[in-house]
């Protein structure tokens, strides 16, 4: 009787958690629908970025994955400066500057053939923009939300974030499949990737603009005190939560990097072991939709479990899933180990906001959820590099290729997160 009583339950729990959100303010939804433009147009540049760089700059692997390492890095290093420029501009005033960056940089690294061009659009004004963006989407949905229905609207936000995801594995694809060879304006499928990447931030900026107002008209909440990166910087060193969220977000670094792999390593994989036309947007979006229906009742489930437990667990199940493809190469490993990740991510990395939220100081959430999205960028540079040298080592493009081994490596470093993490609980939880 108790097996039968469970799924009534679980779908009496995803309507309460729903209908919670029934009375949430306009703005709540607008975000949700930049929140998927935005990932649409990330997700699908990570997807052909390392490519990207081969086939149009002409770059070897391991300059590819350094220069794919060196996004993320950079995106970290702005991210902490960026963060109290958030507490003072606002949720609004924050949108509009980083959706205007990334429209300008998305498009000219879709045209551009200078190096020079490229350089300082895809490793200055696109990671600046995109620093501008993740963290105020997150503050928002914080402040349009309460603590009865938070954890879920986190939850569903993490969905939308992933239908985006699924979107670009499938455009990916379609550009890919469509145009084959050809160019269409003097312009490749990777190169329409991002015109199609800059097209959605030109709809966010027209939502940022129009139709979002700014709850605290665009200011700090503590308007009387001179504003100053330095001294936020500085009373942020002070508190002892900021140095236990350090060493949270430095321990989930390795965790992260296989999502970077996923962009990196993947897709250059699946080419060279099955070939270009192998169909490695529709796997990898396999990610993204299985996350979509997943999240919110995983977050209905889980919405009474504290975050790190939730971290804690859902860590050693997306580490587990790498050691799939160090066992087989085949597609059908492929897709095992897309679903096995999935599985993880869904328990563990919606409540990485929850988590972040739960720890920083009032006043300081815009630097905190900077800071949040640390690791996946942190995660990038040592990803990037190790991605290039593997792949060169263990999966050339001509010769020999040992990718079992490639994939061991890289599911040794993944664990190493979730087994810091039972080893600090005491202190970082």
């Amino acid at each position: 009787m108790g097996s039968k009583l469970a799924p009534k339950q679980l779908m009496q729990g995803m309507r309460d958690s729903f209908s919670s959100l029934g009375g949430s303010p306009r703005h709540l939804w607008l975000i949700f629908a930049i929140k998927f433009l935005e990932s649409l147009a990330y997700f699908s540049k990570s997807l052909i970025f390392a490519i990207f760089l081969s086939d149009e700059f002409e770059m070897s692997d391991t300059e590819a994955g350094l220069y794919f390492g060196l996004v993320g890095s950079l995106t970290t290093v702005y991210g902490f400066f960026v963060g109290p420029l958030i507490d003072r501009l606002g949720c609004r005033n924050s949108l509009v500057l980083g959706s205007l960056l990334s429209l300008v940089s998305r498009i000219a690294v879709g045209v551009t053939t200078g190096k020079l061009v490229l350089w300082v659009m895809a490793f200055v004004v696109m990671p600046i923009g995109g620093c501008l963006m993740i963290p105020v989407m997150t503050l928002a949905v914080k402040g349009h939300t309460n603590n009865q229905n938070r954890g879920f609207a986190f939850g569903l936000f993490y969905s939308v974030m992933n239908v985006g995801a699924l979107a670009s594995g499938l455009m990916v694809d379609a550009l890919t499949l469509l145009m084959k060879e050809e160019k269409y304006w003097g312009m490749s499928a990777n190169r329409w990737v991002f015109i199609v990447g800059g097209l959605c931030s030109a709809a966010t900026l027209f939502i940022s603009v129009f139709l979002l107002k700014d709850k605290e008209g665009g200011k700090s909440a503590d308007t009387k005190e001179k504003f100053s990166i330095w001294n936020t910087v500085r009373e942020l060193l002070r508190h002892k939560t900021f140095w236990r969220f350090v060493a949270f977000t430095l321990i989930s670094v390795n965790l992260k990097s296989i999502f970077r792999h996923l962009d990196a390593t993947f897709p250059k994989y699946m080419v060279r072991e099955h070939g270009k036309n192998v169909a490695k947007g529709t796997i990898y979006a396999i990610n993204p939709f299985m996350i979509i229906f997943l999240v919110p009742i995983v977050s209905a489930i889980t919405s009474n479990y504290a975050p790190f437990d939730c971290i804690h667990f859902g860590a050693y199940v997306s580490s587990a899933s790498v050691f799939i493809l160090a066992f087989s190469t085949t597609i059908e490993a492929a897709v095992f180990w897309i679903i096995v990740l999935s599985l993880g991510e869904a328990i563990w990395s919606p409540r990485f906001y929850d988590y972040t939220v739960s720890v920083a100081p009032e006043g300081k959430e815009g630097t905190f959820m900077a800071l949040s999205s640390a690791p996946l960028f942190l995660a990038t540079m040592p990803a990037g590099i190790l991605s290039g040298h593997l792949l060169e080592v263990y999966c050339p493009e001509e010769g020999r290729r040992n990718s079992q081994m490639m994939w061991l490596i890289i599911g040794l470093v993944t664990a190493s997160s979730p087994v810091l993490m039972t080893l600090t609980q005491r202190w970082v939880r």
